[in-house]
């Protein structure tokens, strides 16, 4: 029994492993972008690939295409990414129209001023395995370089 949990632990601590390395080899790919008040957030990946929200920002963090005049408030923001992730992450694409709304009671800035969003995602690979193979051997081989394994 005691050889079961070891080899079941290795195996775990082999897969959170390769997905820390595939998380920030996914990071590096991203774009950070500011999205202003009156746009949508828009997230799209290709088929068998998945959003990753790796950043997000509710504020005035700086001058920019949403900030154009310094009213004495800037730098100030507040993380949101768990808002957003929980919103968008996971899913093939994702749309967020009313930033006010989402992040309500969120802004950290003075609040008659306008806020921004600014966030950056990934698209990560996605293999989907059926339970049948799992049920089978007890062993699944991934062939894919990268991405990410889910059970339907």
């Amino acid at each position: 029994m005691d050889s079961y949990f070891r080899t079941s632990w290795n195996a775990r601590r082999g897969l959170l492993y390769l997905l820390f390395v595939l998380h920030l080899f996914c990071f590096v790919l991203a774009e950070l972008k500011e999205y202003c008040l009156d746009e949508s957030f828009e997230a799209k990946c290709q088929d068998h690939q998945i959003v990753v929200i790796d950043s997000a920002q509710y504020g005035r963090m700086k001058f920019g295409r949403c900030v154009e005049r310094d009213y004495g408030y800037l730098g100030c923001a507040t993380n949101v990414t768990r808002i957003l992730a929980s919103r968008c992450s996971g899913r093939r694409e994702c749309t967020v129209v009313n930033f006010e709304t989402l992040f309500a009671g969120q802004q950290s800035c003075a609040t008659d001023l306008k806020a921004y969003l600014e966030a950056e995602y990934s698209c990560m690979n996605v293999t989907t395995g059926t339970q049948e193979q799992c049920k089978r051997s007890g062993e699944i081989h991934v062939t894919d370089e990268s991405g990410l394994l889910t059970s339907s």
